[in-house]
């Protein structure tokens, strides 16, 4: 079931989430059962990895050329089916449907329904059931986001996380999807205008944050909710709002009579009382069948009179006649203690949704135990919209942190929230060390709480935890400071490094590391390793001066610290710097320099580096013989020492000093096996370098349309990303044409 599991979810496109449920799994068998998964696992995980190596990210675009557009088309995998269940004791709400029927019929450019109506009204239910019925009339599939408008204001989803979401279910490569939101949105238009695609937004906090999701033409429609009439629908051709009101006597009685069955026939006074304390809100009602069903033998005159009898002295859930403190409170009492302290304690998370390991984290407890815990409170209290993570109703969220701020202490809080920072640092620290930094960070202190780090399989498993949980760490890179954890930002933000780098948030890796800098304090180390990530998200944003006053800096903070290692690597990418600016001879002064220091410290990977970079600008200086010779010393050090970017990066310069001597058989092989052990590091930015390299030699040698397929192949990869190498392929392109 599993493995049937990941290969469904590889099919709709979502294979992030395909290895976050192996990554579970698999933990889950090695903590319960002390075994590792077998062979139908592993060969449905290979099958995801082989998908995400193979996935066309081409795009399309508007303000480019027809010729582009047809050799920039992402490819159509499974169309995405990715609506939550829908309710399977859904009633009422008769009118509403009507009259989305009727718009549909009656405007044929209707692009978007947006429901309306107070919190726990039943909107998201109602948008579910509605495009369940909708769904055969849009044959490329659904997607859906939980847009979260109405949480803190760290976990409201931004309009350009929602497009990353759905452009990479619509088959465009992550690092290939644009940084900017208006060229996002207008790769998504340009690929919605030629699909008929059901998009459900869930929780939209005004026009600002779903306007750029609507689809511009064709045939797809938007269905969205939001507890306010959203200004901006009624205006705009083809959106319309539809406001929910409370249910009707007759349909509340119709919810209650559907789930409760013979129960509420038997007793129509009590199901009045029942509906009356409810005030008509689903969610209450809701809340109320879902208990009263799992107390067997239980009368109805009996709940009536517990609701009575519920303690409403909280305030402040809306303006509904309900009495919703008093009947969460009714749901709150039937929990055992430990799942009612845990309800208490997952506000203080910060995010919205949280993993079971962050869970048994907050709680203090083991993982069986958290499980355990979770699977009582997601009977009532919570719910799991995927990925193994959970998350609650803000209005029950709302009640939890009073309750918590009444009955723990602050100590006890302030404890959960420590034993949460110290799970997200020591599993980062663990998480980056399968992305084989040049180097790693130094590693946590033991948590004083008895916390453990999650441990990772490998590099998929890694990354895969990294894009699920970059909302959370990123927020607390920018918390931590003020709890007095310095230490914890800027070692989660250098963590990220990696992640950042070969996912092409290059911006987003820049403004992490001036977080995670301000949080260093006087700490010379700390500043002198943020300092040279800044340098590198600066590098690759183009950005050369100011990449190089950073690494100047880490140079003479590693100098004085006596740390020649690190000295090496700040050397070796000055070195990059000046290979760039084409001060060959600089660049090999640099390189020789930082190779010293790390033959010194018995460093074999950094010496490495070092020959590599001196063997290009050897190339560059003409030196062809010397060059190819250093280029198969490296390449034997990077496979000795099991480095696929080390050997990659070796036979992409090899090849290229092929090509300088018109060795074409032999440049040719070899940067195919360059791009084959990039794309099996899933390192897509290394691989678009390689094709941008083959692109631009058969133009040199008068051959536009081979030059036109490389560079065509390295915007799947890169297109469109904060790399600058991204427009200028497309610069080669349009020019060519």
């Amino acid at each position: 079931l599993q493995a049937r599991l990941l290969l469904a979810l590889a099919a709709d496109g979502r294979r992030a989430e395909a290895l976050a449920a192996y990554a579970d799994i698999e933990h889950r068998l090695a903590d319960e059962l002390g075994i590792q998964p077998g062979g139908d696992l592993r060969a449905a995980r290979d099958s995801v990895l082989d998908q995400d190596a193979s996935t066309d990210g081409s795009r399309s675009r508007r303000g480019v050329s027809r010729a582009e557009l047809e050799l920039s088309q992402p490819t159509r995998a499974e169309p995405p089916a990715q609506l939550p269940a829908d309710h399977p004791h859904f009633t009422g709400r008769r009118d509403v449907l009507a009259a989305a029927e009727e718009l549909l019929a009656g405007d044929r450019r209707t692009s978007a329904l947006v429901i309306d109506g107070m919190p726990g009204v039943g909107k998201t239910t109602l948008a579910v059931h509605l495009a369940h019925q909708l769904a055969a009339r849009f044959p490329d599939g659904q997607l859906h986001a939980d847009l979260r408008g109405f949480d803190s204001g760290d976990s409201v989803m931004t309009p350009a996380e929602a497009l990353r979401g759905f452009l990479w279910s619509l088959g465009v490569a992550p690092a290939a999807i644009p940084a900017e939101l208006h060229a996002q949105a207008g790769l998504y238009r340009s690929i919605l205008a030629e699909r008929r695609m059901l998009i459900l937004l869930d929780n939209c906090r005004d026009w600002d944050q779903i306007r750029h999701l609507l689809p511009g033409t064709g045939g797809s429609l938007v269905i969205a909710t939001s507890r306010r009439r959203i200004t901006g629908v009624a205006g705009q051709a083809g959106a319309h709002p539809l406001h929910l009101d409370l249910l009707t006597h007759a349909e509340a009685r119709e919810l209650l009579t559907r789930r409760l069955g013979d129960a509420a026939a038997a007793d129509p006074g009590a199901v009045d009382e029942i509906i009356a304390r409810c005030g008509r809100l689903p969610l209450a009602l809701a809340l109320v069948a879902t208990r009263s069903v799992g107390r067997p033998g239980l009368s109805l005159p009996v709940v009536a009179g517990e609701l009575a009898e519920a303690d409403g002295r909280l305030a402040g859930f809306g303006d509904t006649h309900a009495d919703l403190e008093a009947i969460f409170s009714w749901s709150y009492r039937a929990l055992t203690p430990e799942a009612a302290r845990l309800f208490r304690l997952l506000p203080l998370h910060p995010a919205g949704e949280l993993s079971a390991e962050a869970t048994a984290a907050l709680g203090g407890l083991s993982l069986r135990c958290a499980r355990g815990l979770l699977a009582e409170l997601g009977s009532q209290l919570l719910v799991q919209p995927g990925d193994g993570r959970w998350r609650m109703h803000d209005l029950l969220r709302a009640y939890a942190v009073e309750l918590g701020e009444e009955h723990d202490d602050a100590a006890e809080r302030d404890a959960a929230i420590e034993r949460v920072y110290d799970y997200y640092q020591l599993s980062a620290y663990a998480a980056h060390l399968p992305l084989q930094p040049q180097v790693p960070l130094p590693e946590p202190e033991p948590s004083e709480r008895g916390v453990t780090g999650r441990g990772f399989t490998g590099r998929a498993d890694a990354m895969a935890w990294f894009a699920a949980e970059q909302r959370v760490l990123t927020a607390i890179v920018a918390r931590a400071k003020e709890r007095g954890r310095p230490r914890t930002a800027w070692q989660i933000a250098l963590a990220l490094q990696n992640f950042f780098q070969d996912t092409a948030q290059f911006r987003q890796w820049a403004t992490t590391m001036s977080t995670g800098l301000a949080a260093t304090g006087d700490d010379p180390a700390a500043q002198a390793l943020l300092h040279r990530s800044l340098a590198g998200a600066c590098y690759f944003l183009a950005d050369l001066d100011r990449g190089l006053s950073h690494l100047q800096h880490a140079r003479a903070l590693f100098e004085r610290l006596g740390r020649r290692n690190e000295q090496g690597h700040a050397e070796n990418n000055i070195a990059e710097i000046r290979l760039d600016q084409r001060r060959y001879h600089e660049a090999i002064r640099h390189a020789e320099a930082a190779r010293a220091l790390f033959r010194a410290e018995g460093n074999v990977r950094g010496a490495t580096n070092a020959l590599l970079i001196i063997a290009r600008a050897q190339g560059w200086l003409g030196r062809h013989a010397e060059a190819l010779g250093m280029f198969v010393e490296a390449r034997r050090q990077f496979e000795a020492l099991g480095d696929l970017h080390g050997t990659g990066t070796t036979q992409a310069w090899l090849a290229h000093t092929y090509s300088m001597i018109d060795d074409l058989p032999h440049a040719m092989a070899t940067w195919q096996q360059a791009i084959d052990i990039f794309r099996d590091a899933r390192a897509t930015h290394h691989t678009a370098e390689v094709l941008v390299s083959i692109g631009d030699f058969h133009s040199a040698n008068g051959d536009p349309a081979l030059a036109g397929q490389a560079w065509s192949e390295a915007l799947a990869e890169l297109d469109g990303t904060d790399s600058p190498m991204a427009r200028r392929i497309r610069d080669r392109l349009l020019w060519h044409r």
